[in-house]
């Protein structure tokens, strides 16, 4: 898995473990309420191979058998993120990615109302890309809306559209996943590689030549460019938030996607300015998760 939530997801066969000849790309955690440890897994296959394949399980029972979803993912495509939108009990896991060949884009997007149980086709993405990410923002106090937002143009492909949704409890508690806007992102087209949401606001970076960064503070609907990711021919790999109101990046050499670097980056004012850090050892750095137990990443 190159996604990593509050528990790694070891690869294997073993019970306990998703299968390692399956290609597991996202992982998502939902919160539930009134069960035991209070949370759900969900994975999602892809990558660079096409899949239809989803898996969740429980908090409570993380060392049992992963269940696969009664219903898979509704195409076969190379699918890239999954996020969890809502509520605590009462939201829509959402997973967004690239065709079904190498480098090919789509427009379909999978959300789960269910949490991870079964599978179903959402509205169309704004624009066929490889949509590479996706985040969401918390539920606000109007009308229970949660803001999903969706960024594109990775793995080898520039754009400047992102996506946005909103995760709306309807008046009989039913769960919606709104149709998909279009937004620009700021500059030239770019490979926005990330996305994520803290203190307020959507932060994406895009990799390679363009080192991008922008932010968007009224749920992807508008974008303001950021300031430069140090390291312009360097392959930005993901973006992070932790509570400690401090954004991280991550990104491995400037090869290929798959060379290791020693370089990230953090910005202490939501993505205005980025400074450049170097990490331990030369490695592929492609994800990172906030742990609020022990105050650091």
């Amino acid at each position: 898995s190159s996604d990593v939530c509050s528990s790694d997801l070891p690869a294997g066969t073993t019970a306990g473990y998703l299968g390692a000849s399956t290609t597991w790309k996202s992982i998502a955690y939902a919160p539930l309420v009134g069960a035991q440890n209070q949370g759900r897994f969900v994975a999602i296959a892809g990558g660079d191979t096409a899949s239809q394949a989803a898996a969740y399980q429980d908090a409570s029972n993380l060392f049992g058998a992963w269940t696969y979803s009664g219903s898979a993912l509704t195409t076969s495509q190379r699918w890239q993120s999954v996020t969890y939108a809502g509520q605590p009990g009462q939201g829509l896991f959402v997973a967004v990615g690239g065709g079904s060949t190498a480098g090919s884009g789509t427009t379909v997007s999978n959300y789960s109302p269910n949490h991870g149980v079964n599978w179903y086709l959402g509205s169309a993405l704004p624009t066929s890309q490889v949509w590479t990410d996706v985040a969401a923002g918390p539920v606000t106090t109007i009308a229970n809306i949660n803001a999903v937002v969706a960024v594109g143009g990775g793995l080898g492909g520039t754009s400047t559209v992102a996506a946005w949704s909103n995760v709306v409890i309807g008046t009989f508690g039913n769960v919606q996943l709104s149709t998909w806007g279009q937004s620009t992102m700021p500059g030239s087209a770019a490979n926005w590689i990330s996305v994520a949401y803290g203190n307020g606001k959507f932060v994406a970076i895009a990799t390679g030549a363009t080192a991008a960064t922008a932010y968007s503070t009224n749920g992807g609907k508008d974008w303001t460019a950021g300031g430069a990711l140090p390291g312009s021919s360097l392959f930005w790999n993901k973006v992070v938030y932790g509570t400690n109101g401090v954004w991280i990046a991550l990104a491995g050499g400037s090869a290929s996607y798959q060379s290791r670097g020693s370089t990230a980056a953090y910005s202490i004012d939501d993505g205005v300015t980025w400074t450049s850090v170097t990490m331990p050892t030369a490695q592929n750095w492609n994800n990172a998760v906030w742990q609020p137990q022990h105050n650091s990443f």
